[in-house]
């Protein structure tokens, strides 16, 4: 309700401020605002006829915390059904076409009275291409505003990384100038790869800020905006946020941990133990290799853990590796990583 009322008090503020540009068109806060009030009025007659006088709650109307999925792409219309169904009460259950992260990133903006400006799909050209006009060399902007914050997955900086490296030589120093000038640059769903992140760094100057969220509750886990932020890793949970993955996150709080999974593996005596999976940072591996003995041993992961985890939560099986398999959306598939575990201990 709070997001909504803040959006609301821009529309009433700044009628005709820009909120979205999608597809060649700008919808103002106004208008948005005008499509919210119209398909709360929609969903109020839909549930009024089909539940009768279930949806009406002390007297005034209410969706009383019924989930209501949404399945549109990013455009003013989910966004308009998402502020209506939080108006009404509900709670809205996201039903990408694609992939949500895109979806959940239209919200904040609107709530800080930004423009959220989008493609109608992945585009590595076109990305680049919106990059390159927003702060061309030359300094002759195209009207209409800049972009100062971009956010993605990890496939997605991948294939933006391909982009580049495809590119002319002018291009790419026109577009490596322009994604310097942004001001944050974010990744969601899981932590880019270190190799990764040090390339993309070394290309737009930004050290990408890694987060995790989930579509039912946003973003839960994040490193700091300000501070240092920790390669292969998404951060610590955000102030109100409690998670129950204790094992992991204090494994990722180890300074020789870039990357980690914690898993349960099948065992005759207790049913499952706690597995731990840790990529090494690179720091960790050259002094391991220089000192010929393991990046680290199950022993020294254990006692490191001893004063941070419950002692049920400290892993009993360690297994280090070079690098996480992961899938198209840059995340570890735990049950091909299980299987994987399972093979290995045959």
């Amino acid at each position: 309700m709070e997001v909504v009322k803040a959006i609301a008090k821009q529309a009433t503020a700044e009628h005709d401020r820009a909120a979205l540009r999608f597809d060649m068109k700008t919808h103002s806060y106004g208008q948005l605002i005008s499509a919210t009030w119209q398909m709360l009025q929609e969903l109020e007659a839909a549930t009024t006829k089909s539940f009768q006088s279930e949806g009406v709650v002390g007297g005034k109307w209410s969706l009383g915390g019924a989930r209501v999925g949404i399945l549109a792409k990013p455009s003013a219309e989910f966004v308009a059904g998402v502020l209506a169904t939080w108006f009404g009460g509900g709670v809205v259950i996201p039903l990408a076409v694609n992939y949500p992260e895109a979806e959940l990133s239209l919200i904040t903006p609107l709530y800080v009275g930004a423009v959220v400006d989008f493609l109608p799909k992945f585009s590595v050209r076109g990305i680049w291409h919106k990059l390159r006009e927003s702060y061309p060399k030359d300094g002759n902007a195209v009207i209409g505003g800049t972009i100062t914050v971009f956010t993605g997955v990890p496939t997605m900086y991948t294939r933006l990384l391909q982009g580049y490296e495809a590119m002319d030589p002018e291009t790419q120093a026109a577009s490596s100038y322009a994604a310097r000038q942004l001001r944050l640059m974010m990744c969601g769903s899981a932590a880019l790869p270190y190799p990764l992140m040090k390339q993309w760094e070394s290309i737009t100057g930004h050290w990408l800020l890694d987060r995790y969220g989930m579509t039912e509750f946003g973003v839960a886990l994040s490193n700091p905006l300000k501070g240092v932020r920790k390669a292969g890793t998404v951060g610590l949970p955000l102030p109100g946020v409690q998670v129950s993955s204790k094992s992991k996150l204090g494994c990722f709080q180890h300074p020789d941990v870039a990357e980690c999974s914690v898993l349960g593996l099948s065992d005759e005596d207790y049913g499952q133990v706690v597995c731990a999976v840790i990529v090494p940072e690179a720091s960790a591996r050259e002094r391991a290799k220089q000192e010929s003995r393991p990046a680290m041993t199950l022993e020294e992961l254990q006692a490191w853990a001893k004063d941070k985890l419950a002692p049920y939560k400290i892993p009993t099986k360690l297994f280090v590796f070079d690098a996480f398999k992961r899938n198209h959306m840059g995340k570890v598939n735990k049950k091909d990583l299980k299987k994987e575990l399972e093979q290995l201990e045959q």
